[in-house]
């Protein structure tokens, strides 16, 4: 096995195209194609399908990338053990994470961190809450090292690991009822977490991204700091949201809550742990991103 052709498929699986990741190895886009070729031939079967500029795994691919990924992780891990067992790890990392507080990440992230102090005590941390777009600023402008944040503006830009993943409903109350169609959605009022609608514009985007500029020109009724006191908004009626579906489950069995538009295809969202792209990892940066991976593997 030619593992640095190997190592090219899960760049261009990571960066979403054949040009980004020509960017990160430093090669042109005609050796990495040449290279995604070769590797396919070898393993004989398809890895990778083009729906025009969107790259899909096929299933043999979905199943190489998911193995080569942990098995390269582990190895990098090992290495990392290696090269720290007499060395102790110093600095401090400025981490973004999404101002929603009844999200699951952030149980998770101090979890994680508390793992990774015990191993490495002399690392300390600033945890910085914003929405994503705050996030992702801050980081392409050098104040934070790691960002955890959803829905990226510039997602080119940013080296991507998959942290944790929610199923997402668009709801609202049973006195306020149903909509028959998205355009009739956005006319009533809406509820998110910032004014760029950073919870509703995923689900528009999936399934009617010609309505993105009607969502650009809107306003929310009400902007509110997190999921939970979204559901509360909703629960008095006061608009429709997008809510993860752990989060109102209860009400969504006692009819309190209604799924709108439910023929519609379910919104998985995923929250990504981001670094931007070119700038070099300190060694507790590299250790505390592959403690976040290992966590995340384990759930």
């Amino acid at each position: 096995m030619d593992y640095n052709k190997l190592n090219v498929f899960l760049e261009v699986v990571r960066s979403e195209s054949v040009t980004a990741a020509a960017k990160v190895l430093h090669r042109t886009q005609s050796a990495i194609s040449q290279s995604l070729h070769s590797l396919e031939q070898q393993l004989g079967t398809k890895l990778i399908e083009w729906e025009g500029k969107r790259l899909k795994l096929t299933r043999a691919g979905q199943a190489v990338f998911k193995t080569a990924n942990n098995r390269m992780a582990t190895i990098n891990e090992e290495l990392s053990t290696l090269l720290t067992s007499d060395k102790e790890v110093t600095g401090c990392i400025e981490i973004g994470v999404l101002q929603d507080h009844s999200t699951n990440i952030q149980q998770q992230l101090l979890k994680t961190i508390a793992t990774f102090r015990s191993q490495h005590p002399s690392v300390t941390f600033n945890i910085h809450f914003g929405t994503s777009r705050q996030i992702e600023q801050a980081l392409l402008d050098h104040k934070l090292d790691l960002g955890l944040l959803i829905n990226f503006q510039e997602r080119h830009r940013f080296h991507i690991t998959a942290i944790t993943q929610e199923e997402h409903l668009i709801v609202s109350s049973s006195k306020l009822g149903s909509v028959p169609t998205i355009k009739a959605l956005l006319q009533a009022d809406l509820i998110d977490i910032d004014e760029t609608f950073t919870c509703l514009t995923p689900w528009i985007q999936k399934h009617d991204p010609t309505l993105i500029p009607a969502l650009d020109n809107k306003h929310p009724a009400i902007i509110a700091p997190d999921f939970t006191a979204i559901k509360d908004l909703v629960l008095a009626h006061q608009g429709i949201a997008v809510l993860p579906k752990y989060l109102i489950e209860k009400e969504l069995k006692t009819g309190k809550l209604i799924q709108l538009l439910p023929t519609k295809e379910t919104l998985h969202v995923t929250l990504d742990l981001a670094i931007p792209r070119g700038r070099p990892l300190r060694l507790c940066e590299e250790l505390f991103q592959e403690e976040l991976t290992k966590q995340n593997n384990r759930i």
